[in-house]
């Protein structure tokens, strides 16, 4: 049978050798060869002719007796020898014999028409003397390894000439075997280290291809009958030595050579030889070492291995010449019809290529006269010869992958594309994209089963939901759960082309199909697999909401998510205790997030043992835990709640923030619960159970163990109106005032004086919160003398703020006199005394200053003598440059500048003085311009008066005082002009090295020394005109450059008082 299937993958031109194609078209040509990118023509006249892949033509004369019957290059692409065959006769005895030359052509200049290449080989083919007829030389094969040249003659022999061919040196001839007909074809295989593993596995394997596609198409096992060994070996040995095909008319053998190149073994492959160049080397582009032997018949294409025959192609008809031309087998046939050989070249003759790896005919093409099959030159040529003269070379030119693949898409045959890309070498993402187009057709066609073989090949180039979404939407789901199957398998995994989404449609493929053996079995190889994540919660959700609940928990435990483990046994099995044994089981963070989410239902179907779980977790909970969590647990159980977490607390030895939140949580259910039995009207004892609740709650706030927000908890028993709580957090805090405001609020005078009994030690200010509440209420007047003297003994308050308190417009409210009587008198007698000391006090500053100033005047006409002999900040000696002070102080210039904070000031008199001017200061603003002593007396006549009004009384008072000032004569004070010892010399004008508060005056009673600064308003503010009307005035006067000033400063002084606003505090030294 020939092979059916026929594509046009190749293209025919006819090449144009170009300025020599006279030259070259009438060459009588006798042989041809090519390699090494040249193509050589041997011609009946003893010419050899040499064709490049630029078309550039040569030639030389290779023997000169007669016809170059043979030619052969050296194997290999960096050898450049080139072996012929021909007549040629001797210069000495002018004999003409066949001789064998090997020709360099590494520096033969290719252009040059003139010289020839070097001849470095040049032996008879025959030894005369050897007693036997070998004949001409019909067969010539060269080894790659230079030093073997196998002849074979007409007479039968095939000779081997051993020794450097390129070199005119001693050789060695060896007869291999002798044929009963002449010799057609010759092979040499050199010496492998690698082994075949049986007998025609080489062959087959690589005729079969990787794929195995085709091989029922063309293939045929030929029984090997007519293979006959001459010696018994096993073949295992074969792999290790050179060996030789040689074949004849009449018979194929395989010559097993030594190391010495000598026969060992010789077994007959076939009973049957072929015609000279119908046979060729087929090399398995896989394996370069695995070489077979093809040899065409006229029914078919037979191949051999060194041990027998192997496989055959079906290819029928008369062939004259075969080659390998990458997976194509080329053979020149002959077309005429009849039964006698022609001639050769034949006018009628075709060039077929078969493919041979996938079982089809690349190309077939009508060439006549095509002579010889050229693959070394850089392509496909076919040398045509025609009369024997006129010469054309015919190149068949293979289409370029794509384009085949498109004839072959166009014709359907997809297993054809495949088998030529996988040929090609295509890489695996071009392979799965014509996988994918075959198949789409089968789909189409609606073979699903080989559509999901086809599409299986894809996986990890094509995305996977393109094939899925193909199956969803016919609803193919059992063709669709076998493609996910393969993808499932680990070698796909470790692709990245799964996912969980995969998965969960895989189980829901099988869940559809209602298959649980499938769902089990698909589980059970889950689970022998590695490192398999935990993102399954989309397969087991699959698996629950389909109705398998013992798989979906079986799911969970293989891939660890024990949440979603518990959530079937709760949810779906109804199963609480292994619900609990499995939250026992994990760690703290996960068993709190289960029982949190799973609570409700343990609780109602397993109470006991999920308290004590609770129990555990918060015992070991180290902070970690919120009383917040558990609330949905005890939904519609408040009383459990309560229980538990007053179990916790007692458990409890911590004092952190879980603690805290446990006591609030606690203390928030008890208060709602004592607030919803007093709304509660169908409770009996409804008085027994608030109080027992109240009990609850009070040991609660006051258990020493107890931790919790105060803040809180206050807010809490606010909210639930809880005094007793409020009242103890206060005192717990020390929050007095707040204790204090209650009572005045609940108008509790008793509570009021019982808590500044407790508490007035440690918050004074309630003694004047109780005045506060009683200074309008004159029904407690027998009371108001205890809280005075407490006020007076703690100095609380002054006088002026009592009496604001105490004096009021609704006379109902108002106190009677006789009540702050003694505590009024006391007051003033304390202040007269203070009055008077105040005055003494005054006048020994003014005789202080003038004895200063004195002082300061004799400085100017008195030599001063400087006795200080040591620096007053390093005690060293004083050296000039130095610095001398009034008061006696000296210092060196460096440390004076090193340590003073004024230029004007000794350093160490300069503290002294700023205490002095503000204790002066001090004393001026609490001095008064009203008679103080006057107004002593007024008050003290107007208290010894009996039903008096309060109010009035002390109005008057103060007015009078007021009145008697204003209309007095403004008394300008002259201040005395006391300066500070100055330091010698000055070199500039005097300056204020303070910045105090300017003398301000006084001219109310708060500011006499009577009483404090009140938040009652009583003192003035200081920018405010004073109460008697009279404001003094001093204005600053000029510095002088004299820093002891001078009698005309006196004078100046004295006539710019009047205008003054302020008295110059850098004048005074104190």
């Amino acid at each position: 049978m020939t092979f059916s299937r026929r594509f046009a993958l190749f293209d025919k031109v006819q090449l144009e050798v170009g300025e020599n194609v006279r030259a070259f078209q009438e060459l009588p040509v006798t042989c041809a060869s090519s390699g090494g990118g040249y193509l050589w023509i041997g011609d009946a006249d003893g010419f050899m002719h040499c064709l490049d892949s630029t078309f550039s033509f040569a030639s030389f004369r290779a023997h000169n007796g007669g016809s170059v019957r043979l030619c052969h290059p050296a194997p290999g692409a960096e050898s450049r020898l080139l072996a012929t065959i021909g007549l040629s006769r001797d210069e000495t005895t002018k004999v003409v014999e066949e001789r064998l030359c090997v020709w360099n052509i590494n520096k033969w200049p290719l252009p040059s028409k003139s010289s020839s290449p070097v001849c470095c080989r040049n032996i008879k083919t025959v030894v005369s003397g050897s007693g036997s007829n070998l004949g001409e030389v019909v067969a010539l094969e060269v080894s790659s390894t230079l030093d073997i040249v196998i002849l074979g003659h007409a007479g039968g022999m095939v000779q081997l000439i051993k020794g450097d061919i390129s070199s005119d040196r001693h050789a060695k001839r060896i007869i291999l075997y002798d044929f009963k007909s002449p010799v057609t074809n010759l092979y040499y295989v050199p010496a492998s280290s690698s082994q075949p593993a049986t007998k025609k596995s080489q062959v087959s394997e690589f005729l079969r291809g990787t794929t195995g596609r085709g091989s029922d198409l063309a293939l045929a096992e030929i029984p090997d009958n007519g293979s006959v060994s001459s010696a018994h070996s096993n073949s295992s040995g074969s792999s290790m030595n050179a060996y030789l095909y040689a074949a004849s008319e009449s018979k194929l053998v395989s010559i097993m050579l030594g190391k010495k190149d000598e026969p060992i073994k010789s077994t007959v492959l076939d009973s049957f030889g072929c015609q000279p160049n119908c046979s060729c080397i087929v090399t398995n582009p896989e394996k370069p070492s695995q070489k077979g032997l093809a040899m065409a018949h006229k029914e078919a294409v037979y191949f051999y291995d060194a041990d027998g025959r192997g496989p055959c192609l079906a290819i029928e008809g008369t062939k004259r010449a075969i080659c390998v031309y990458k997976n194509y087998i080329v053979s020149i046939r002959h077309n005429k019809i009849g039964t006698s050989m022609p001639n050769f070249p034949d006018p009628q003759s075709s060039v077929s290529l078969f493919e041979y790896r996938n079982k089809f005919v690349g190309g077939d093409f009508a060439i006549p006269w095509a002579h010889s099959i050229i693959t070394g030159f850089g392509g496909l040529f076919i040398l045509c010869v025609e009369d024997g003269s006129k010469v054309q070379i015919v190149e068949l030119i293979e289409k370029d992958t794509q384009s085949k693949l498109d004839i072959l898409f166009a014709r359907k045959c997809f297993n054809l594309a495949i088998g030529i890309a996988e040929s090609d070498k295509f890489g695996e993402e071009e392979l799965a994209h014509i996988h994918r187009r075959y198949a789409d057709h089968l789909f189409n066609q609606k073979q699903y089963d080989l559509a999901v073989k086809e599409y299986i090949q894809t996986i990890g180039t094509v995305e996977a939901s393109y094939v899925v979404l193909k199956f969803l939407e016919s609803g193919l789901i059992n063709h669709l759960s076998h493609y996910l199957e393969v993808l499932h398998k680990p070698e796909n995994i470790t692709r990245g082309s799964l996912t969980k989404d995969h998965t969960a449609l895989l189980l829901n493929s099988y869940a559809r199909l209602d298959d649980k053996e499938r769902i089990d079995a698909f589980l059970e190889r889950l689970a022998g697999q590695s490192n398999l994540g935990k993102e399954f919660y989309a397969c087991i959700n699959v698996l629950r909401r389909a109705g398998y609940p013992q798989q979906a928990l079986r799911l969970a435990q293989i891939t660890g998510n024990r949440g979603d483990a518990i959530a079937v046994l709760t949810e779906d099995l109804k199963d609480a205790p292994a619900a609990l044994r499995e939250i026992q089981s994990l760690p703290f963070e996960q068993a709190l997030e289960a029982v949190c989410t799973h609570g409700a239902f343990l609780m109602q179907n397993a109470p006991s043992d999920t308290a004590e779980l609770l129990d555990q977790l918060c015992s070991n909970s180290g902070g970690r835990i919120n009383a917040q969590q558990f609330i949905k647990i005890f939904v519609n159980n408040r009383v459990g709640l309560m229980k538990f977490l007053e179990r916790s607390i007692g458990k409890s030895t911590s004092k952190d923030a879980s603690m805290a939140n446990m006591v609030e949580t606690l203390l928030e259910l008890m208060l709602h619960e004592a607030s919803s039995v007093a709304k509660d009207p169908s409770i009996q004892d409804k008085e027994a159970e608030i109080s027992h609740l109240h009990a609850l709650i009070m040991r609660l706030l006051e258990d020493p163990k107890s931790t919790y927000d105060e803040g809180k908890a206050l807010v809490l028993c606010k909210q639930r109106d809880f005094i007793p709580g409020c009242l103890y957090i206060w005192m717990k805090n020390k929050q007095y005032d707040q204790i204090m405001e209650h009572y005045v609020l609940e108008d509790d005078f008793g509570a009021i004086m019982k808590a500044c009994e407790e508490y007035g030690h440690e918050a004074p200010s309630l003694w004047f919160e109780a005045f506060k509440y009683v200074s309008d209420k004159p029904q407690l007047g027998d009371k108001l003398p205890l809280i005075l003297s407490e006020i007076e003994s703690r100095n609380l308050a002054s006088p002026l703020a009592i009496i604001q308190f105490l004096t009021s417009p609704d006379k109902e409210k108002c106190h009677s006199l006789g009540n702050v009587k003694a505590y009024l008198l006391g007051y003033l007698e304390s202040g007269k005394e203070r009055v008077e000391a105040n005055e003494a006090k005054m006048q020994r500053l003014r005789e202080e200053t003038l004895k200063n100033r004195e002082i300061a005047r004799q400085s100017q006409t008195r030599v001063k003598i400087f006795q200080q002999q040591k620096c007053a900040v390093c005690t060293q000696p004083l050296e000039p440059p130095s610095v001398h002070f009034l008061c006696d102080h000296s210092y060196h210039k460096s440390c004076y500048d090193t340590y003073s904070s004024d230029d004007h000031l000794c350093p160490e008199c300069a503290p002294l003085i700023r205490n002095s001017l503000v204790k002066v200061n001090k004393e001026t603003k609490e001095s008064s311009s009203i008679d103080s002593v006057k107004l002593l007396d007024e008050l003290e006549h107007t208290l010894g008066l009996e039903n008096v009004n309060l109010s009035t009384t002390i109005g008057t008072a103060i007015a009078q005082g007021a009145i008697a000032e204003s209309q007095s004569t403004p008394k300008i004070t002259k201040f005395p002009r006391v300066v500070a010892p100055p330091r010698i010399p000055t070199p500039a004008a005097p300056k204020n090295p303070f910045d105090d508060t300017p003398v301000t005056k006084v001219s109310n009673l708060a500011d006499s020394g009577l009483g404090g600064s009140l938040s009652s308003g009583f003192r003035q503010p200081p920018n405010q005109p004073s109460a008697s009307g009279v404001s003094l005035s001093i204005k600053e006067p000029h510095p002088s450059k004299n820093p002891f000033g001078d009698e005309n400063d006196e004078e100046a002084a004295e006539k710019n008082t009047e205008e003054t606003e302020a008295y110059p505090e850098y004048l005074n030294p104190f």
